[in-house]
């Protein structure tokens, strides 16, 4: 089922700088029909603001900073108010995505956040533009100031509850979104010694995307495997060859930067088999002598999330449990 609001809201500031909604009729809508049309226009309203539920998840967030990073993407931060009914803070686990409600659409827009909870009452988005159209809202009509209402949920994510530590990320194009939100939680535990000193975090990130002008956080990914070199893996694939002026100076940079750290491996070409057991590899054993060793052969405490197109995921979740015995993949598939 899916769900839309329409909201007519405005924006009041404090001295501190944080928003407080005024909401004059706010509803919020649901879909009856369950054939899962997304671009559905029939509704009929269910509450106002004022009479949601006290175990609702809903916060209203403000729009306060949009750029565009590349051909039609775009990276937007929002701020997060109280809860207008609990006063709780708005929250979410890394990986997760939210149900985004936005005025004057019917349709909810569902998009996974690339900030971790470190950052709130701040949250960060990156989408690139399509016809959907919450998703064509935010890149084209949305603005610094402008309000829309959030709830998270989805059981794509990883915290340091986990029992298994042993991270394989495997992203496809915008699907780096909730897994790029994963590696920097994992960056934050690191650096607040939140970690077993004897059994660490490990990630291994295998990102492939078409060119440099479609990838999302190539210089961030590329810096950490820079500079937590027994922690974090990186291998880039660009799929497309032909490269503009600009676009050959950033794959300049980033090949210098992977010449100098045996973590940080950038080519032009597809992802393939090699490349799974480097990652795998890396999660697995300390050194090279270990891994001659064939010690701890087992890959039991590796857990894998894959995220990207439909044909993407099905295609490589199948090569990790069919070639290397990786049984604990969760995927995530966006169109």
């Amino acid at each position: 089922m899916q769900r839309g609001i329409r909201a007519i809201c405005r924006l009041t500031r404090k001295k501190d700088k944080k928003a407080t909604l005024i909401c004059n009729q706010q509803f919020f809508y649901s879909s009856g029909n369950n054939n899962n049309n997304f671009f559905e226009e029939r509704c009929e309203p269910i509450y106002k603001i004022e009479n949601i539920p006290d175990d609702s998840n809903i916060h209203v967030a403000e729009c306060v900073e949009k750029n565009k990073v590349g051909k039609d993407l775009y990276q937007l931060k929002f701020l997060t108010a109280k809860h207008h009914k609990k006063s709780t803070n708005f929250n979410f686990i890394p990986g997760q995505w939210i149900d985004m409600f936005i005025p004057s659409r019917k349709t909810v827009g569902g998009f996974s956040l690339t900030s971790t909870p470190a950052e709130l009452p701040y949250f960060n988005l990156a989408i690139q533009k399509t016809p959907h159209p919450p998703t064509l809202w935010l890149a084209e009509n949305c603005q610094v100031g402008d309000v829309v209402s959030v709830q998270a949920g989805g059981n794509f994510f990883w915290d340091k509850t986990f029992e298994k530590n042993k991270i394989l990320l495997v992203a496809g194009g915008i699907g780096i979104n909730p897994l790029y939100s994963m590696l920097s939680e994992v960056i934050n535990l690191l650096e607040r010694d939140e970690c077993s000193p004897i059994d660490p975090p490990k990630v291994s990130l295998l990102y492939t995307v078409k060119s440099v002008d479609s990838a999302l956080f190539l210089k961030e990914v590329a810096d950490l495997a820079s500079w937590y070199p027994d922690y974090i893996h990186i291998t880039l694939k660009f799929t497309e060859e032909s490269l503009n002026n600009n676009q050959k100076d950033i794959m300049k940079h980033l090949l210098m930067m992977g010449e100098e750290n045996v973590n940080l491996t950038i080519l032009e070409s597809r992802l393939g088999n090699s490349d799974f057991k480097s990652a795998i590899n890396f999660l697995k054993f300390e050194d090279e002598e270990e891994q001659n060793m064939k010690i701890n052969n087992d890959n039991k405490n590796i857990v894998c999330y894959i995220c990207g197109p439909p044909t993407f995921v099905d295609y490589y979740e199948n090569i990790l449990q069919d070639n290397f015995d990786v049984s604990d993949t969760r995927v995530e598939r966006w169109w």
